[in-house]
C-alpha cells in the first residue's frame, strides 16, 4: 500500500504546491509520518478551508495510519469540493474496500475511470474488488485494461496472471506472470506463480503418463468421490473436536486417492491436532509433492513453525500461502503475528490492515492492530481500533480495558475511568481493571519538596564508588515513580547522592538495571545530542526565581556520553551550543547490574550571583531508560510533574527546591 500512496501523492502534489502546510504535510506523508502529515494539512485547511488536496491529504494519512473508516469523510469532502480530483476517487476506492464495502469501493474507482478512462490503477484497483467480490471474468478485464494503460506496471501484470490462471488460461497466466518478473525481477509472488505453472505445463512425462491411464479414470473417479465425501465428513469432525474419528477419515481419503492433495493437506491438520507432528509434517509434503503451490498447506505449516517458536520459518510460509490466495484474511493476520514476534512492526501492520480489509469483523486482528498502534505510540488511533472493536462487540471486557489503559497514556482520565468502569460492569472483580482504576486518579504535584545538600571544605577527584570518602557524608534522595507518580518502579529505584563545594555541585547517580540502551560507540569528548533517546538520568537547575522558564539542563548516559542545555522555553529554545564547563564520568558494573554517572557542575553556570549556606535554586531529577518508542520506556521523575500531552520532564512550575546547606 505504501507504494500506492506514494503514486497518489506524485499524482496530487503539483495542484497545491504554493500551500507551505499542505506542502510540508506531503513531504511527512512520504517520509512515512502520516500522524503529523495530518496535523499540517489541518493546518493548511485552517488557512484555506476548501483546499479539497488537503482533504485528500488527510484520507491518504488515515489510510496509512490503518483506519480506513476515518479516512471517508475527508475523502469525501474532497470530492464534494473537487469532484473532478480524480486520485481522491481512487483513494475513496480503497478507504471503502478495506472497510469491507467492496460494492462501494468498486462504485468509487468506477467514477475515477469516468473521469479519467485510462487510469491504470483504478483498473487494477476495480479488477480487485471485483475478484473479491466474485465477479472474475470482469476482473479479467480490468487486469488487460490496467496492463494496456500501463505496461509497466508489475503488479498489473501479476493479478492479470492469477486471473487468468483462475480461468485456467495457462499459457496466459504464464505470459503476465513473465512481463511482471522482466519488470521487478524481485517480485517474490510473480516468480512464484511462473515457476509453478512451468513446471505444471512443461512436464511431458507426466503428461504422457496421465493419457495412459485414461483406461483408469472410472475408477479414480469413483475413488475420488468417496474421497471427497470422506474429506467433507473429516472436517465436520474436526469442527466438532472428534479428532481421532477424522483422523480416520482424512487416512481412508489419502488411501483411496493418493494424487489428492486435499486428503493429505487434511490428513497433516488431523495428525497435528491429534499430536504427532511428525506425521504432520510428513502429510503436509506429501501435499505440497503433488501441489507445490497449496496456500492451506504452507499456512498450516506456518503455524507449526509458530507454535515451535521458528517465527522466521512462520513467515516464511504465510508469505508463499499468501502468494497463492492473496485473499485469505486468516494468513494475513498469521503472518502480522509473526512479523511482530520478529519485531518487523511496519511490516506487521501492513498485514494486519490487509486481514481487516478482506475481513472487517476479524476481531483478533483489531485487537493486534490496536495494540501495534500503541506499541508504535500512537494511542490515538489505537483508541479509535479499540472503539470499533467494541462497536463490533459490546461485552469484549478485555477491549475497554485495553482502550482505557490508552487513554491514560493520552493523560485522558475521566475517559480511562469510564472504560475501566465498563470492564466491571462486564466482568465484576476484574483485577487488572480494579488496578488500573486506581490510576485514573488525576495527579497533584502537592508542595514541592526541599533536598538539603551539605557543605565541604574540599574538592575531590570526581568518581563513582558510592563507598568512596567522597560521597559518605552526602546527601541522598531516590528515583523510583513515573512523572506522576502513580507508577511503581522499584526495580530501578535509583539514588542520587550530592553536596557542594565552594565552586561546584556535585552530583553522584546509582542506577540498577535490566538491559541497557545506549549510543555505541561512546562519545565523551563532545556532546551527544538527543542522548535522551536511550538511557540517560538528568538533572535540571535554576537560580531565576522570577522567571522560572530560565534554567540548565545537564544529562549523563551510562556510557559516559553528555550534553547540557541552556533552556529558554519563552522562546523555545534549547540552546545546545552552550557550555557549562562541567565534569562528568560514568561506569557500567555489569555483575551487579548497576550503572553509575557523577558530574561536578560549576555553580557559576548556573547562577552569576554568589553562593553560600542558605542560598535556593530551582531543581528536578530525571531518569529515563527502557527500550523501543517512548510510550514502553519509563520516565521517572524525583519530583512529580503531572503534564498532559506534552514532555513530562520541561514543567518548571512543579521543580522542587535545592538549598544549599552548612
Amino acid at each position: 500500500m505504501l507504494l500506492v500512496f506514494l503514486y497518489l501523492i506524485c499524482a496530487w502534489f503539483l495542484p497545491a504546491q504554493t500551500q507551505p502546510h499542505y506542502r510540508r504535510g506531503v513531504g511527512l506523508l512520504q517520509e512515512g509520518d502520516p500522524a503529523q502529515a495530518i496535523l499540517e494539512f489541518e493546518e493548511a485547511l485552517r488557512q484555506d478551508p476548501k483546499l479539497a488536496e488537503a482533504r485528500h491529504g488527510i484520507g491518504l494519512a488515515r489510510l496509512a495510519q490503518g483506519d480506513p473508516a476515518a479516512a471517508l469523510e475527508p475523502l469525501r469532502l474532497a470530492i464534494e469540493l473537487k469532484p473532478g480530483l480524480v486520485e481522491a476517487h481512487l483513494a475513496l476506492g480503497l478507504a471503502l474496500g478495506r472497510s469491507g464495502d467492496l460494492e462501494a469501493a468498486a462504485a468509487a474507482f468506477r467514477d475515477a475511470l469516468r473521469l479519467r478512462p485510462r487510469y491504470a490503477e483504478a483498473h487494477k484497483r476495480l479488477g480487485i474488488t471485483l475478484r473479491r467480490l466474485n465477479q472474475p471474468k470482469a476482473a479479467l478485464a480490468e487486469f488487460l485494461m490496467a496492463v494496456e494503460c500501463d505496461e509497466r506496471d508489475p503488479e498489473a501484470w501479476y493479478e492479470l496472471g492469477q486471473a487468468r490462471k483462475a480461468e485456467g488460461d495457462l499459457k496466459g497466466a504464464v505470459d503476465a506472470f513473465q512481463r511482471a518478473v522482466a519488470i521487478q525481477p524481485d517480485f517474490e509472488s510473480a516468480r512464484y506463480n511462473l515457476g509453478i505453472l512451468l513446471r505444471r505445463s512443461g512436464d511431458a512425462e507426466t503428461a504422457q503418463k496421465l493419457l495412459q491411464e485414461v483406461q483408469g479414470l472410472h475408477e479414480f473417479r469413483t475413488n475420488l468421490a468417496q474421497s471427497k465425501l470422506s474429506i467433507q465428513q473429516g472436517v465436520d469432525a474436526l469442527n466438532h473436536g472428534d479428532n481421532n474419528r477424522a483422523l480416520q477419515l482424512f487416512e481412508r481419503a489419502s488411501q483411496l486417492s493418493p494424487a489428492l492433495a486435499t486428503a493429505w493437506h487434511f490428513l497433516g491438520v488431523a495428525c497435528e491436532r491429534t499430536g504427532d507432528n511428525g506425521k504432520a509434517m510428513a502429510a503436509w509434503s506429501k501435499a505440497l509433492e503433488l501441489q507445490p503451490d497449496y496456500p492451506k498447506t504452507h499456512a498450516s505449516i506456518g503455524l507449526m513453525h509458530a507454535k515451535a517458536g521458528d517465527f522466521e520459518g512462520a513467515v516464511k510460509e504465510f508469505r508463499v500461502s499468501i502468494s497463492g490466495d492473496p485473499d485469505d484474511a486468516q494468513t494475513h493476520y498469521n503472518l502480522g503475528v509473526a512479523l511482530v514476534k520478529l519485531g518487523s512492526l511496519a511490516e506487521a501492520r501492513t498485514e494486519l490492515a490487509e486481514a481487516l480489509s478482506l475481513d472487517p469483523r476479524f476481531t483478533d486482528a483489531r485487537m493486534q492492530m490496536a495494540l501495534l498502534l500503541a506499541a508504535q505510540n500512537q494511542p490515538a488511533a489505537a483508541a479509535t481500533m479499540y472503539r470499533e472493536l467494541i462497536r463490533q462487540t459490546p461485552g469484549f471486557a478485555e477491549a475497554y480495558n485495553n482502550l482505557g489503559l490508552v487513554l491514560l497514556q493520552q493523560s485522558d482520565y475521566a475517559g480511562a475511568r469510564d472504560a475501566f468502569q465498563k470492564v466491571l460492569d462486564l466482568k465484576p472483580g476484574f483485577a487488572p481493571a480494579l488496578q488500573n482504576l486506581e490510576l485514573t486518579q488525576p495527579c497533584v504535584a502537592g508542595q514541592p519538596p526541599a533536598f538539603t545538600v551539605p557543605h565541604s571544605g574540599i574538592a575531590p577527584e570526581l568518581n563513582t564508588d558510592p563507598e568512596s570518602e567522597a560521597w559518605k557524608g552526602a546527601a541522598s534522595v531516590s528515583i523510583l515513580k513515573d512523572c506522576s507518580h502513580k507508577l511503581d518502579y522499584p526495580e530501578l529505584a535509583s539514588e542520587v547522592r550530592a553536596f557542594w563545594t565552594d565552586t561546584d555541585l556535585y552530583l553522584l547517580f546509582v542506577c540498577p538495571y535490566k538491559t541497557l540502551n545506549i549510543f555505541l560507540p561512546p562519545q565523551n569528548e563532545s556532546p551527544r545530542n538527543k542522548l535522551w533517546d536511550r538511557d540517560v538520568v538528568e538533572v535540571f537547575l535554576g537560580d531565576d526565581w522570577n522567571n522560572i522558564r530560565h534554567y540548565r539542563e545537564f544529562e549523563i548516559a551510562p556510557t559516559g556520553d553528555w550534553i547540557d542545555l541552556a533552556i529558554d522555553l519563552d522562546r523555545r529554545s534549547y540552546d545546545r551550543t552552550w557550555r557549562s564547563g562541567w565534569r562528568t564520568t560514568a561506569r557500567i558494573d555489569e555483575q551487579r547490574r548497576t550503572w553509575y554517572a557523577a558530574a561536578r557542575i560549576p555553580l557559576k553556570s548556573v547562577s552569576e550571583q554568589p553562593i553560600q549556606a542558605g542560598t535556593r535554586w530551582r531543581v528536578n531529577l530525571y531518569r529515563i531508560e527502557g527500550q523501543g518508542p517512548d510510550s514502553t520506556r519509563h520516565f521517572l521523575c524525583w519530583q512529580p510533574t503531572c503534564v498532559i500531552h506534552r514532555d513530562p520532564n520541561h514543567v518548571p512550575e512543579n521543580f522542587a527546591t535545592l538549598i544549599f546547606g552548612r
